[in-house]
């Protein structure tokens, strides 16, 4: 087996790739294994060097001790750090006191020096790793072979001093504004709305809905009133009860003719555009006045909410069933009717979002406010696109500005919709009905 013992220096642990990591074999390929040798003045500097202020020579050498307090517990005092060809290990030289007149060349007060000098005790087949000058000055000057590392097998340059401290001062300055990121979206580079081409419902799936729609709310049982009680003011009359099974059947029937053009009202309702952007403050300082203004480019308009955009679309609701006649519906008073009579209005959450400016039909431009939009906080929320065209093509810009921010934030999305063909049974359109088919308040 062919060992290469390679006695290291301090810095073979502070500036260079951890040494197992190092292509040892395309420099020894007759190597079998690769002792890392070290020596008591390296494990003496690695001491002092643990609880320097320098970071990565600090926390180097605090990895490097680890290792060879793992290798001193092992009865061999050697540490295998890589299996292979070579297998690369760590060695704790044994404590050797070095006879200063043997080596009259060397200043073995010197750390180099005395590395170089356990180098030469050990043999002939010894070599001195170092990248200084210094310690393979002295390596020559007693036939000591030496090897220098290339510059791959270095860390990238410590930073100085100074550049520490200009990175200090351009954190500082980036922290005095909040950063606000705006992903319009989810990141694409445009979006598509899909307008579904569906069929008509089939009448044995209209009979269904139907079905569960009288199921849901059935015909109510009245009982005619007595004369006597009618004359009473109590019960309900004849025409009473025949106005309702009157509305009720008109109920049945706008349902019926509801579900018939359900297919036409899905695709109507594909003509709102549902655009989710996201709103994110990655920095450790609140946005003060947040305001997302959203303007829109294209045949289109901005609607507030969905219900907003269904109305203004022309989606109605289900038609809803009337409400059983009760015989003291005259003395009723609905409950609604003094609601927050008298009560201050509450308050606003300075880390809400709020409508700035609240879209009216037709608008192309809407805004939302935040008063203090916290540090490391994301607002999910969604653009609601109107439009009257199929082949909508346009682009929805935000404009993104606040007390603090040193500059305002533009970001901009394409949005396109295009017809395709689907069915009733696909998720997206099975999800869309949720939001159409709701019964209207009687």
């Amino acid at each position: 087996m062919t060992i290469i013992p390679i006695f290291v220096d301090t810095n073979a642990f502070i500036q260079m790739r951890d040494l197992k990591d190092i292509p040892w074999g395309n420099t020894f390929p007759q190597a079998s294994r690769v002792d890392i040798i070290v020596t008591a003045p390296v494990i003496k500097e690695l001491e002092t060097f643990k609880v320097g202020t320098n970071e990565r020579r600090r926390d180097r050498s605090r990895a490097a001790l680890a290792l060879i307090d793992e290798a001193m517990e092992l009865d061999t005092m050697a540490l295998e750090l890589r299996s292979g060809r070579p297998s690369v290990w760590l060695k704790v030289a044994a404590h050797t006191r070095i006879d200063e007149a043997r080596f009259p060349q060397l200043d073995l007060a010197k750390s180099d020096d005395q590395i170089v000098a356990h180098a030469a005790v050990h043999g002939e087949d010894a070599i001195v790793f170092s990248h200084d000058r210094g310690p393979r000055i002295s390596a020559r000057a007693m036939s000591v072979k030496t090897l220098k590392p290339v510059e791959a097998w270095l860390l990238p340059p410590e930073r100085s001093d100074k550049d520490r401290k200009i990175e200090q001062l351009e954190r500082a300055a980036r922290e005095r504004h909040p950063k606000i990121v705006v992903t319009i979206g989810e990141g694409r580079e445009s979006f598509e709305g899909i307008v579904p081409i569906l069929p008509p419902l089939d009448p044995e799936a209209i009979i269904r809905k139907m079905d569960a729609i009288l199921a849901a709310y059935p015909r109510a049982s009245l009982r005619r009133s007595s004369n006597i009680e009618e004359m009473m003011g109590y019960g309900l009359s004849s025409d009473t009860i025949d106005r309702y099974l009157k509305k009720y059947e008109e109920f049945k029937q706008g349902a019926a003719k509801y579900f018939e053009r359900l297919h036409t009202l899905v695709r109507r309702a594909a003509l709102v555009v549902d655009v989710p952007y996201k709103i994110t403050n990655e920095s450790g300082v609140a946005a003060k006045g947040l305001r997302i203004e959203a303007r829109l480019e294209g045949d289109a308009w901005i609607a507030g909410d969905r219900a907003d955009a269904y109305r203004q679309i022309g989606i109605p609701s289900l038609p809803g069933p009337p409400k059983p006649p009760s015989p003291h519906d005259g003395l009723r008073i609905s409950p609604h009717l003094f609601n927050n009579f008298g009560s201050p209005p509450e308050p606003r959450d300075p880390t809400g979002f709020y409508w700035a400016d609240r879209p009216e039909v037709g608008d192309k431009a809407a805004s939302i406010m935040c008063e203090d939009y916290h540090p490391r906080r994301s607002w999910d929320d969604s653009a609601l696109i109107v439009t009257n065209e199929v082949t909508f093509v346009g682009a929805l810009r935000f404009h993104v500005i606040a007390s603090n921010l040193p500059e305002p934030i533009n970001a901009s999305l394409a949005v396109r919709l295009i017809e395709r063909e689907a069915t009733w049974d696909d998720p997206a359109i099975v999800e869309m009905l949720r939001g159409i088919v709701t019964i209207e308040d009687d």
